[in-house]
């Protein structure tokens, strides 16, 4: 989650080298321990070791999704794809980096972003033109028991190498904040608005509601007149209200459907769909509109008969 991963084009052995058979994924360099730091598990074969350097075979890590791309259906251990490196004639000779691991799919771009195909490959058999492309930078990455301030860290980090500049140093809870820090803002707009919404559409119900049992005085004094009993009147009126919002409630459901694409970005770990947010908000504006209807519904029961007679 830092932003410095960098693509390459990967072609599988076997495939033509052809623009149309390149798969674009993610490569990430990485020392033994990363996985293990990380907490990434193997899923098929082996992790990197110190042994691992250019004098023996080159080799590749992939994750589940470039291995499903490149062999839907097949193991990846043992397989071979070209990515990054030219051999001795050129583009058509290229050096084949052979599959000794396949390890669990991970957001490298935070939380709301999706799983991209990736591939690692062992630092030290890293060429010196991939150093060249990446500045001749690296990430460190420590995992420690309990709490560690970033200063101790510089601090150890100059007395072991005086002359590397160290920086941006952050804890991993702090990087994965930054990336969700645009998806809060615009769901904190997005509350904002959606509570001023249901404030007017609670005072719209209440005006509305208002009017009608002013309208309906003569009426409702009429009711009571003859029998009906204030509860009847309640009903009456707390009914038509929620008939009004029952019907708002159906339109709105049928927009919230067609335009939740428009917002799936800003909805993580939630389907556009998802019937556990539908039905809460639907719970939502029935409760309000209850509390909008209760209170005209209760004037209307305290309506005095002989007065409502004489209402014009």
């Amino acid at each position: 989650m830092t932003g410095s991963i960098t693509g390459s084009g990967v072609i599988a052995e076997g495939d033509a080298i052809d623009q149309a058979n390149v798969h674009i994924a993610r490569l990430q360099i990485i020392t033994p321990g990363y996985l293990s730091t990380m907490r990434m598990p193997l899923k098929a074969g082996r992790n990197f070791t110190a042994e691992d350097t250019r004098r023996t075979n080159i080799i590749a890590i992939v994750n589940e999704t470039l291995a499903h791309a490149l062999w839907p259906g097949q193991s990846a251990i043992g397989k071979r794809f070209a990515c990054c490196e030219k051999g001795p004639k050129g583009s058509n000779d290229p050096v084949w980096h052979e599959v000794v691991g396949v390890v669990a799919d991970v957001r490298v771009q935070g939380p709301a972003q999706g799983v991209q195909p990736q591939f690692y490959l062992p630092l030290k058999q890293m060429p010196s033109d991939e150093w060249d492309y990446i500045g001749r930078t690296m990430d460190l990455v420590l995992r420690v028991k309990g709490q560690l301030p970033l200063s101790n860290v510089k601090n150890v980090v100059a007395s072991v190498a005086p002359g590397v500049p160290l920086y941006r140093a952050s804890t991993m809870q702090q990087k994965i904040a930054a990336t969700l820090e645009k998806s809060h803002f615009e769901t904190f707009l997005l509350a904002i608005f959606a509570f001023i919404a249901l404030a007017l559409s609670s005072v719209g119900i209440y005006g509305v509601l208002s009017f009608t049992v002013a309208q309906r005085t003569r009426d409702i004094g009429i009711r009571l007149a003859l029998g009906a009993s204030p509860a009847n009147v309640v009903r009456n009126v707390m009914s038509y209200g929620l008939k009004l919002s029952a019907l708002g409630l159906v339109i709105g459901v049928g927009g919230g459907l067609a335009g939740a694409r428009l917002l799936s970005s800003l909805m993580y770990g939630v389907r556009t769909t998802d019937p556990i947010t539908f039905v809460t908000a639907s719970a939502i504006l029935i409760v309000a509109a209850c509390a909008a209807s209760y209170l005209p519904a209760r004037r209307a029961a305290r309506v005095d008969p002989m007065v409502a007679l004489r209402h014009e």
